[in-house]
């Protein structure tokens, strides 16, 4: 079982965990980047992670994790001792970096990838090929809604032609079961991203589905909504956005729960260019509600159709100054 979860948000952080890890013994294993080469390959290290019931990362940098633990060779077949022990263990998880290294493969090396807008624009995400082998049901990111990730996980899902990508909001985690079904808990969501056809044009897009606590998606891409949830829709439609990102969770669900089948809703970021982000429903569209709740958001959707493209500001017809890319905080 894998746990890939998105860090706390700053302002949470220290209390949430501390009142967690009060609930188990915690050993820290001190491997850090200026001890990493000896460390990996410590007794005491191995013997710590050998003893441990869960293996839990912390953020940080992905790129430095995998320089460390793959001990600089970045050859999967040639694991160094730590990451041979993590590999026995049953439950890994792991926050903000800690989350995105653990797929079997493309991982996104922060410090060196881009926000965004300018990833759509270049249509170009810097990745690494070889990941921690922890979690093969495909491409993660984190941070994600609030730090409006969505075009830089949609680039990489179209360079890479992965069937499957999982977007992880802060303060939520997307664990993986032993049926290999996965499940979402806490505060936010989780955006899938779903390839059903070649993806070959950047403007062919892919399908979305956001899941929040309690829902389930298999394998196959089966979704069970959590217990409560039923079907809801709105006769109002979102309202145009001129910052696509960073609004992208309230529109998705918003176009997703508007009772027309056949609606398409344009949001856009950026003047040169301008990218365009469509999400298009179809009759196999569904967005449900569960009971409110202060804890953690209930509504979710599914097969809402989502495609990227750039255009230029005159061909859009926009009148007037258009935004540019929001900023976000740097990746961490």
């Amino acid at each position: 079982m894998q746990k890939h979860t998105s860090s706390f948000s700053k302002n949470e952080e220290s209390t949430q965990r501390e009142q967690s890890f009060h609930l188990f013994t915690i050993s820290w294993v001190p491997i850090y980047q200026r001890n990493c080469k000896e460390g990996v390959k410590r007794d005491l290290y191995i013997k710590l992670v050998q003893a441990a019931d869960a293996v839990f990362f912390s953020g940080g940098k992905s790129g430095h994790l995998q320089k460390c633990l793959f001990g600089d060779t970045h050859n999967q077949t040639e694991v160094t001792p730590i990451l041979k022990a993590i590999h026995e263990k049953e439950v890994v998880g792991g926050t903000s970096a800690g989350g995105m290294v653990q797929p079997t493969s493309n991982i996104m090396i922060t410090g060196k990838t881009c926000k965004s807008y300018e990833c759509v624009s270049e249509r170009n995400v810097y990745h690494d090929t070889d990941g921690f082998n922890l979690f093969n049901n495909g491409l993660v990111d984190v941070h994600y809604a609030e730090r409006g990730r969505q075009g830089r996980l949609y680039v990489l899902a179209w360079q890479t032609k992965a069937k499957w990508a999982y977007g992880v909001d802060e303060n939520t985690a997307l664990v993986e079961r032993p049926d290999r079904s996965m499940q979402v808990y806490g505060r936010s969501g989780v955006l899938v991203y779903e390839v059903r056809q070649n993806f070959t044009k950047f403007e062919d897009g892919l399908f979305v589905h956001f899941l929040t606590n309690g829902d389930v998606i298999d394998v196959n891409g089966t979704i069970t909504w959590a217990a409560g949830k039923k079907k809801c829709s709105t006769d109002k439609p979102p309202s145009h956005s001129k910052s696509i990102f960073s609004e992208f969770r309230t529109k998705s669900i918003q176009a997703a729960q508007y009772n027309d089948p056949n609606y398409e809703y344009l949001g856009h970021v950026g003047s040169n260019p301008v990218v365009q982000v469509a999400l298009k429903r179809g009759e196999a569209t569904e967005a449900v509600c569960g009971e409110e709740s202060q804890i953690h958001m209930t509504t979710s959707f599914k097969n809402l159709h989502m495609s990227v493209s750039t255009k230029h500001f005159d061909e859009l017809g926009f009148v007037g100054d258009h935004p540019g890319p929001s900023r976000y905080e740097n990746d961490d």
